[in-house]
């Protein structure tokens, strides 16, 4: 059961956006939602907290998406944070660059609350 998530999300119409579809799909009345807006701020958060999903835009101020998925796996290479990539970046080789990152999944923005159903049903993370 999913219990903790975090949104690395630097738009905070799209931040909220996502949220707000975590929040409807997953229906846990314990869920706790963080919201970083940028990588600095996402790495001061993972210093002292752990997550069951991390939902994590590349293009960042400060620090990449691609960095903290680096220092995540890094520091979790069991996977235990289930990482899902959400971005408007169209490179056909993308998602295999992330998958070599240890990336979970990819979502192209925006994401639809279907979209992000259907991913987390794939990663086991939904019925």
């Amino acid at each position: 059961m999913i219990r903790r998530v975090l949104i690395v999300e630097d738009n905070p119409i799209t931040a909220r956006l996502h949220e707000h579809h975590v929040r409807r799909l997953l229906k846990n009345p314990n869920l706790e939602v963080r919201l970083a807006q940028d990588g600095r701020i996402a790495q001061q958060i993972l210093r002292t907290e752990r997550f069951d999903l991390m939902l994590l835009d590349l293009t960042l101020p400060f620090v990449s998406g691609w960095e903290l998925c680096r220092q995540v796996r890094e520091a979790d290479p069991d996977g235990q944070v289930r990482i899902v990539v959400a971005t408007t970046q169209e490179d056909p080789a993308l998602e295999v660059k992330l998958r070599q990152l240890g990336v979970d999944g990819l979502l192209r923005v925006p994401v639809s609350a279907e979209g992000l159903q259907l991913m987390l049903q794939r990663l086991g993370l939904l019925p």
